[in-house]
């Protein structure tokens, strides 16, 4: 059994200016903004993000990748992030959209992973989502979509 893939990889980027770090995409790169979302410091902390709110932006290129621009909100509580994910700036997760959550999170128990929530938290209808690190340490995010065509009507 293995985890099923539902979308290309997409990589989380923390940033300090998401308003500069989106132009930068958009008019320098050429990706398309695609949505945008927040997050609060409690439904953040239950998937695994750690205790902070935060504003995101998704973009995706010409060939279909998607990037995750993400800022702490407000940036002034850059300062209490602590062990965050995104406590540092630049790449700060890989995101694998799955077909089955449960079962994937069931994969990574069975094979000692640190997971870093209890259980997958919905951060809005039809999506949810939860942290792990790899054996390196390295955070990774799986998310399923109750909807995968809502949400990347490209490849659905």
């Amino acid at each position: 059994m293995t985890v099923t893939m539902k979308a290309p990889l997409e990589i989380g980027i923390s940033v300090t200016n998401l308003e500069r770090a989106t132009a930068f995409y958009q008019d320098v790169l050429g990706f398309e903004r695609i949505s945008e979302a927040t997050l609060s410091p409690e439904r953040a902390e239950a998937a695994g993000f750690g205790s902070v709110a935060f504003r995101m932006v998704r973009m995706q290129t010409n060939y279909g990748e998607r990037i995750k621009l993400l800022e702490i909100d407000p940036p002034a509580a850059q300062a209490n992030i602590g062990s965050s994910i995104l406590a540092n700036t630049g790449i700060s997760y890989l995101t694998f959209v799955v077909a089955d959550i449960e079962q994937a999170i069931d994969r990574l128990r069975k094979a000692g992973a640190t997971l870093l929530a209890s259980a997958p938290v919905q951060t809005r209808a039809g999506t949810r989502l939860m942290f792990f690190r790899d054996s390196e340490g390295n955070p990774l995010e799986l998310v399923q979509y109750d909807d995968l065509r809502a949400y990347r009507p490209d490849i659905a």
